[in-house]
């Protein structure tokens, strides 16, 4: 399966109507930023929005205009590609003036504000109601969308009518402000974003889209004033940044390649970086574990048991940071014995506990 990473990058500092605060110039320099962690540390294969070339460099130009029509067409190809072979994941991330227009008493559609928008002439630019239909309708399973935009929040607010394609999305949609409000003009989303991207920060090496919630909860709570992020997501990790992935990362000396000795985080922390071809099947016991108390993982030996244990299933449920992982044991001849062990109870009375 194509396990490809696709993401547009825009950023809109030049309006031919609407106000230009000063601070929001800092908004290309956060989205260059993105732009450039996405790409190293990512994996992703990034367009920019407006772009412009420095020898075999693309760079966010903060000097250009991006159209209504340009933007739309970017988003359409991101997220249904005209290809026979889509990318697993694609995010967008947009910074720039967000608009909100009163549709009829108390109901209003967000926007993202294109370079030529004026309201009063009814010029918007995205509708974001366009946005989330449009996403129900694409193949992508893993569906980013980060908004630092005023009233970007409308986001999540918007109702989409069931269509008869049913297609399953993972998804991590994050807006800067609620849809009524309006967003810092500095860009705090970004800032924050970039922040909790960087997986030299965390406690294991990568970033995954539950993790870097959690660090946005934390800016939220540190927020001032009543602006707060707001999220939308499913609860399967989508990985956002990974040691694995970062093209600067020193790998001349690591062979990947175990043989028949299995993955196992707990002895060599970055086995999990290596772990892959597993990734659907680790999602699937993630999933069981949620409803049941109990798992079994059967399998010829060598096929890959402990390692999909280890490396993918045990190492996942570690980065929440929710569940007590006992140590592994292996059964030996006496397996009640061995379990009583771990657990702190003498194998008699584990014994009379299940015959109860």
């Amino acid at each position: 399966m194509n396990q490809t990473r696709d993401a547009l990058i825009v950023c809109i500092t030049q309006y031919t109507d609407l106000a230009m605060p000063p601070e929001i110039a800092a908004l290309a320099k956060g989205a260059e930023e993105m732009a450039k962690t996405l790409e190293t540390k990512g994996g992703f294969r990034v367009k920019r929005l407006p772009v412009t070339k420095q020898g075999d460099k693309e760079f966010i130009d903060p000097e250009q205009m991006v159209m209504a029509n340009e933007l739309k067409s970017a988003i359409e190809q991101l997220f249904i590609p005209k290809s026979d072979n889509p990318p697993t994941t694609a995010l967008l991330f947009f910074a720039g003036h967000g608009l909100r227009k009163e549709i009829k008493a108390d109901r209003y559609e967000g926007f993202l504000a294109s370079s030529e928008a004026n309201p009063d002439e009814e010029e918007w630019g995205i509708s974001l109601q366009w946005l989330r239909e449009f996403l129900e309708k694409s193949p992508i399973p893993q569906q980013i969308v980060w908004l630092d935009a005023c009233h970007s929040g409308s986001f999540q607010t918007c109702e989409v009518l069931e269509t008869s394609q049913v297609l399953a999305h993972d998804r991590c949609f994050i807006s800067s402000a609620r849809a009524h409000e309006k967003a810092y003009a500095e860009g705090e989303l970004t800032k924050a974003l970039l922040k909790t991207l960087d997986y030299t920060k965390q406690l294991n090496p990568w970033v995954d889209h539950l993790t870097l919630i959690e660090g946005l909860e934390i800016e939220n709570q540190r927020a001032v004033g009543s602006q707060l992020f707001m999220f939308d997501n499913t609860n399967k990790p989508i990985i956002l940044t990974n040691k694995a992935f970062d093209i600067e990362a020193d790998y001349k000396n690591v062979c990947p390649f175990k043989g028949l000795e299995s993955f196992d985080f707990e002895k060599k922390p970055d086995d999990p970086l290596y772990f892959k071809g597993r990734t659907q099947l680790t999602h699937e016991l993630l999933e069981k574990v949620q409803s049941a108390n109990f798992l079994a993982v059967l399998g010829a030996s060598g096929n890959g048991k402990s390692s999909v244990v280890r490396a993918g299933l045990l190492y996942q449920l570690r980065q929440t940071q929710q569940w007590q992982i006992l140590p592994v044991i292996t059964p030996t001849a006496q397996p009640l014995k061995a379990l009583g062990t771990v657990i702190g109870m003498p194998a008699e009375q584990l014994i009379e506990d299940i015959l109860i």
